[in-house]
């Protein structure tokens, strides 16, 4: 394989693992952290899989952080804020048919590639929900894509039934839940976030 080819492969494996990992965190973050029957499901599995929905859908999102970049309580501000290694590692066994199929049709370099966006979706995932909700106001956090994903994620926690992306949004928009105060305001995204970051009323409530 040439390195003009390898480095195709490896293009289309990132951008399919892109899509993959955003369409995972979609049906994670709705059926699983805020549905109760697919919880229910998994609260027959080992310890790290039991009571996903409880600690994210009720305890982070009802009884802490009722004010949204601030919870006293020392338990509960850490609850539901990080994704754990043992989902993430669920995660990646869940894509492995598609992975097989990316190996089988492109290459295996392709799904390697594609895998490795696995856990630098995580590690982004983690740093991004604890900087929204306990935030220490790093440099990156200036930057209009923070912005956007902070006000984003606050639209989450006034409609819990939209706006299921942290990371990577995409299928909000293709599956219909995207915030309707959002889906009229597509090109003020960065404004409305500044809002939101500085205290202001939650701009897509």
């Amino acid at each position: 394989m040439t390195p003009p080819v390898l480095i195709g492969h490896m293009a289309v494996g990132l951008c399919a693992g892109v899509i993959l990992v955003s369409l995972g965190e979609y049906l994670i973050h709705r059926y699983v952290m805020h549905g109760a029957v697919f919880s229910a499901l998994l609260s027959f599995c080992p310890g790290p899989f039991q009571d996903i929905w409880l600690d994210h859908a009720v305890k982070h999102h009802r009884l802490f952080y009722r004010r949204f970049d601030h919870e006293p309580d020392p338990v509960g501000r850490e609850i539901g804020i990080s994704i754990s290694w043992w989902h993430t590692a669920a995660a990646a066994v869940g894509m492995a048919p598609a992975l097989a199929l990316l190996a089988w049709g492109v290459s295996p370099v392709a799904a390697a590639a594609a895998l490795c966006v696995v856990p630098i979706q995580t590690l982004a995932w983690n740093a991004l929900h604890r900087e929204m909700h306990q935030p220490n106001g790093g440099w990156w956090t200036r930057s209009g894509i923070y912005r956007f994903l902070e006000a984003y994620h606050r639209a989450h926690h006034d409609r819990p039934e939209t706006n299921f992306h942290i990371t990577l949004p995409l299928f909000d928009v293709l599956f219909g839940t995207l915030s309707p105060r959002r889906r009229s305001r597509l090109g003020e995204a960065s404004g409305g976030a500044r809002a939101g970051a500085a205290g202001h009323p939650r701009p897509w409530r």
